[in-house]
């Protein structure tokens, strides 16, 4: 294919303000063979209005105009509608920094025919502040490599940076895609990016995904969920960690693999209940009930049951205790160690890191 079609979705939700400036940047590449497939989710200001007047000027424009359902159903609706041969993810209040993205990553996959996956470099975008982020390896990455090499990028805490688990700095062989997300469901608030790209990694169709350091996106950083911790992020994220250790044993993946997947919950947990009490200043009985509550989520029993299971020379005392600490212990614990220097999570996970021979990033 000498000109492939590349569609991008874009979920849309209360951004009348952000939105056009989004989509400008992606109808002005010097790449023309695009449509932008735009899912108004249930917005409740004028974003449907400014998507119409700006279809009106440009066809390449597609809309879909549905009840609030979320982001990650959002894109798949998108990804269903998509009628070309890649697919691109945009979030509503990001741009393309680079006229020429499109025809460069054409350009790739006309020069190397066997492609499915482009990963290539952001800028994050912070106010007038703006951080390039690359990758260590460059090149094509198959399929065997990601899953036995580089399984640290998406299956927790420690990463190589050379797999992402973004979805926007990606293009995907659209097949691979559609593939991989019509049976798929997802309703947690948080993680959808990770989920889908696990799905993708885990479909018989994967083969490869190539990484270069071209900067082809400007991503605008708001405040993340590990910023402001709220008590059903756990509850929520069960369904990635749950999913992760599954592909630990499908994948026949080393042991310290489960320890990254779940050392994530565990260092959720104890930020959550630290959040709780210093910064939303909790009254005890509260946080106690938020600890009995938290024993029930799957990834935190997930997480309790594996540390349990294996011998204590392994694991550090910190994380001995954590798992095995009654919810009264614990919240003195935190209480305790709050008043270390540097950030007592921070020790804890080099510690960890240091104990199955690998530096924190």
């Amino acid at each position: 294919m000498n000109n492939p079609k590349i569609s991008f979705i874009v979920p849309v939700y209360n951004a009348e303000k952000k939105v056009k400036k989004c989509l400008q940047s992606i109808l002005s590449q010097t790449y023309k063979n695009l449509e932008v497939v735009c899912i108004n989710d249930g917005s409740k200001d004028n974003s449907l209005n400014v998507l119409r007047k700006m279809q009106e000027q440009d066809s390449r424009i597609v809309i879909l105009d549905q009840e609030n359902q979320g982001i990650f159903y959002a894109r798949k609706n998108g990804v269903l509608k998509a009628t070309g041969d890649y697919i691109m993810f945009s979030d509503n209040d990001d741009s393309l920094p680079d006229k020429n993205s499109c025809k460069k990553l054409i350009q790739i996959f006309n020069d190397n025919n066997d492609i499915q996956i482009i990963q290539f470099a952001h800028n994050n975008i912070r106010g007038p502040l703006k951080k390039t982020i690359s990758f260590r390896n460059e090149g094509k990455i198959t399929e065997k490599d990601l899953k036995n090499v580089y399984y640290e990028d998406f299956l927790g805490a420690a990463q190589t940076n050379a797999v992402s688990v973004d979805l926007w700095d990606k293009i995907f062989e659209a097949e691979l895609l559609k593939d991989s997300i019509e049976k798929l469901e997802f309703k947690s608030h948080i993680g959808e990016d990770l989920y889908l790209n696990l799905a993708v990694f885990d479909n018989p169709l994967f083969k490869n995904i190539y990484i270069i350091n071209d900067v082809m996106y400007d991503y605008s950083v708001g405040i993340g969920f590990s910023s402001t911790w709220k008590e059903d992020t756990l509850q929520d994220y069960s369904v990635c960690k749950k999913y992760q250790n599954e592909l630990c044993c499908k994948w026949h993946l080393e042991e310290k693999a489960k320890n990254y997947c779940n050392l994530e919950s565990i260092y959720f947990l104890l930020n959550i209940v630290t959040d709780l009490f210093y910064v939303k200043k909790k009254s005890d009985e509260k946080i106690i009930d938020y600890l009995n509550e938290a024993e029930n989520y799957e990834c935190v029993k997930i997480a309790k049951d594996y540390f349990r299971s294996r011998p204590e020379e392994e694991l550090f005392d910190e994380l001995i205790f954590l798992v095995n600490a009654s919810p009264e212990e614990y919240l003195d614990f935190v209480k305790r160690a709050r008043k270390k220097p540097k950030g007592f999570i921070g020790k804890c996970f080099d510690f960890a890191f240091q104990k199955i021979g690998l530096k924190r990033n």
